[in-house]
């Protein structure tokens, strides 16, 4: 796995998610979990994605990964943006 593949299906998900083509750009974000099943950035851009779908349950799942991946790094602003989303979600469990 090279970081640049990653990083590229990221970047690609992030600008189909800009131009409304949402289930693209999770197909780009599983993609670049896949390589990189840590990578709390693709979770918490998958995790939007989904939740302009309406798919707030999967959006939920991919936030609290996000929120757990970013304690265990010690990524404080991410898991804080992750817990953010969850209240908006309507789903307070922090």
């Amino acid at each position: 796995m090279k970081s640049d593949d990653v990083l590229a299906y990221n970047d690609r998900g992030i600008a189909k998610a800009a131009l409304g083509r949402y289930e693209d750009a999770i197909a780009d974000y599983d993609e670049a979990i896949r390589l990189k099943p840590d990578y709390a950035e693709a979770y918490y851009n998958q995790g939007n994605a989904k939740g302009a779908l309406g798919r707030n349950d999967e959006a939920r799942q991919d936030f609290e990964k996000v929120r757990d991946l970013a304690r265990d790094a010690g990524n404080d602003s991410i898991a804080d943006a992750a817990e953010q989303r969850l209240r908006d979600l309507g789903a307070d469990d922090t």
